[in-house]
């Protein structure tokens, strides 16, 4: 069970960017319920994919203790407001120069890439396609008039979940 969640930032303004903190959860899981943190780490054990040993803590530990905050886990517990943590505005940060040549974007080319070279090297279309729901007003016309109404479910992690890394 995951005693804490880290909190990093909040995106209301800029100042609100610097506070982590360390929460404690206002009540436990009902029945078998888990977060969305400890089904990744149980996936991640289970899988081939990932040869993480890790836990939520220890990896919660290298977050907040590796560049920008350099925060120890143990700093946190002590402050239950909160540690904030100066940040530095950057802009055009693609404009920087390294080694004489500006820095780019975290592209393969630098440069805003329109379509994915990446993803076609993997087999994936260099643009997004569309792909209609397999319950839909188009797909499933039959279904359109009991249920005319499209659930979509975009949750903002800034506000559901507990963060691990800065964005």
């Amino acid at each position: 069970m995951i005693k804490h969640a880290l909190r990093i930032g909040f995106e209301i303004s800029e100042a609100a960017q610097s506070p982590v903190q360390l929460r404690r959860p206002v009540a436990g899981p009902r029945g078998e319920a888990r977060s969305d943190l400890q089904i990744i780490f149980a996936l991640a054990r289970a899988s081939a994919w990932a040869s993480t040993s890790g836990t939520a803590t220890s990896n919660r530990r290298s977050a907040i203790s590796s560049p920008p905050s350099s925060l120890p886990l143990e700093q946190l517990r002590a402050a239950p407001a909160g540690v904030r943590v100066p940040l530095t505005t950057r802009y055009r940060k693609y404009a920087e120069f390294e080694n004489g040549v500006p820095r780019g974007f975290g592209t393969p080319s630098r440069k805003i890439e329109l379509y994915s070279e990446v993803l076609l090297d993997h087999g994936y279309p260099l643009l997004p396609v569309f792909e209609e729901p397999r319950t839909s007003p188009r797909s499933r016309p039959d279904l359109a008039d009991r249920f005319p109404l499209i659930l979509t479910c975009a949750k903002s992690l800034w506000f559901c979940q507990p963060c691990l890394s800065r964005p």
